[in-house]
């Protein structure tokens, strides 16, 4: 049952991120941020933290309480634009266990964080280094 209820909250994300991309695009966006919707601000990277088990060979990205704002789309992105997200909980943490084929997890690589909260355009990145463990 958690994992159902992981992959709604995945699945309202999504639905969230398309909403505020449809109007940045309809306002004359598409590309850098919309001068309409404010900006999101930078995540606290201070409270994130990116690691690769060399063991089992995972990567997890997980944000503490406080890291982005509640209910925010979170984007990381490696150096090549492969991108993962999730959707920030009722205290502004999450987690990233799922990354696209191809995503870059070599320790000692910086990944570019960033957050769109309801009602806001994607902020700026912030970075974040993977640590092997």
């Amino acid at each position: 049952m958690p994992r159902q209820n992981q992959l709604v909250l995945q699945l309202l994300a999504l639905c969230v991120c398309l909403v505020v991309l449809t109007i940045a695009v309809s306002c004359g966006g598409g590309g850098g941020t919309n001068p309409a919707l404010p900006q999101s601000p930078a995540v606290d990277d201070s409270l994130i933290n990116a690691s690769f088990d060399t063991n089992t060979l995972v990567l997890t990205i997980q944000g503490a309480a406080g890291a982005v704002e509640v209910g925010a789309s979170v984007f990381v992105r490696d150096g090549d634009n492969n991108t993962a997200w999730a959707l920030a909980d009722t205290l502004g943490a999450f987690s990233i266990t799922n990354f696209p084929v191809g995503f870059i997890t070599t320790p000692g690589t910086s990944l570019a964080v960033t957050q769109s909260s309801p009602g806001h355009s994607e902020g700026p990145a912030s970075n974040v280094v993977i640590v092997g463990v």
